[in-house]
């Protein structure tokens, strides 16, 4: 397990990912904050009858993939940042400042 976090954390594959991952989580996210907007836009309400049943603008039989997808993106993007690096920023010293 230790050569491979040495090999993610010294080649910058793990940056790579790190970054891939999170892209993805953020691009899912929106795409679901705006799924709603589109359809307003696109008129999705338009040509619906008084009678007729009312539709709500946020689907979330849609939604929830996308939701989910860009959470679980997020966390395991986070949880790699934490497996890679935290032990190498908790080790690191603190610079001593000199006094005059």
């Amino acid at each position: 397990m230790n050569s491979l976090r040495e090999a993610l954390r010294t080649q910058y594959i793990g940056a790579i990912l790190i970054a891939m991952l999170g892209f993805q989580g953020l691009f899912n996210l929106l795409g679901a904050l705006t799924s709603p907007l589109y359809l307003l836009i696109g008129g999705a309400g338009r040509d619906r009858s008084v009678l007729g049943s009312s539709r709500s603008i946020v689907n979330w039989n849609d939604l929830l993939p996308y939701l989910t997808r860009g959470i679980l993106y997020l966390l395991v993007s986070y949880a790699l940042v934490r497996w890679l690096y935290a032990a190498e920023l908790e080790r690191q010293p603190e610079p001593v400042a000199e006094e005059p």
